[in-house]
């Protein structure tokens, strides 16, 4: 039982939409019909803004923070607990129900989720992801090496196999997402983060 509480808590965090919401309510736009359609911190920036997508990624960074806090206070520090809520919260991301299940890609739900497992791994993820992303000039590269800190953190500390498993999952489902911007790199098509940070409005 305590599992089915965990997933529902994390997967209703996980819902919130920052950018759909905050559009909503802001700016009288939905971000689905806009840029490439996805519901998440890049496009946010690339449709309302740096300003706008930094808002969105924090807010969805705090939102993973808070599931792992909540679950810590009513569950135990249970690594099984922690790594099924972090796949609860971004599957809430990516699929919020009130969104038709069309929502973001679950970069920042993850760098959330690693702050609530400990802050420790979340400020690793954090500068890996910022330093890699920066060095190739391109988000997908540095979602995947974030994606390599899972991995790793999973292999070392928490020999577990729901751990594993769940972490399994999470990195599927980002693999999965971030498909066509991995397509579109080997092509030469996709958007470089100076451009989308710099492009004059």
């Amino acid at each position: 039982m305590n599992y089915i509480f965990i997933g529902l808590i994390a997967y209703l965090l996980g819902c919130i939409q920052t950018s759909y919401l905050a559009g909503r309510l802001l700016l009288k736009k939905d971000i689905r019909e806009l840029g490439n359609g996805n519901a998440g911190a890049s496009n946010a920036t690339m449709v309302f803004g740096k300003r706008f997508g930094l808002f969105t990624a924090f807010v969805d960074i705090i939102k993973g923070i808070i599931a792992l806090m909540l679950i810590k206070t009513f569950f135990g520090h249970d690594p099984n607990y922690f790594h099924v809520a972090g796949l609860f919260v971004i599957i809430g991301h990516n699929f919020p129900f009130y969104m038709g299940f069309k929502g973001g890609k679950g970069t920042a739900a993850l760098v959330g989720v690693l702050f609530g497992i400990h802050w420790q791994l979340g400020l690793v993820g954090l500068l890996v992801i910022l330093l890699v992303t920066v060095i190739s000039d391109y988000i997908v590269l540095g979602t995947m090496s974030l994606l390599l800190v899972l991995i790793v953190s999973s292999l070392i500390n928490e020999l577990y196999p729901l751990v594993l498993l769940a972490d399994g999952l999470i990195i599927l489902m980002s693999v999965y997402k971030h498909w066509d911007n991995l397509v579109a790199i080997r092509n030469g098509q996709e958007k470089r983060v100076r451009h989308v940070l710099f492009a004059k409005k």
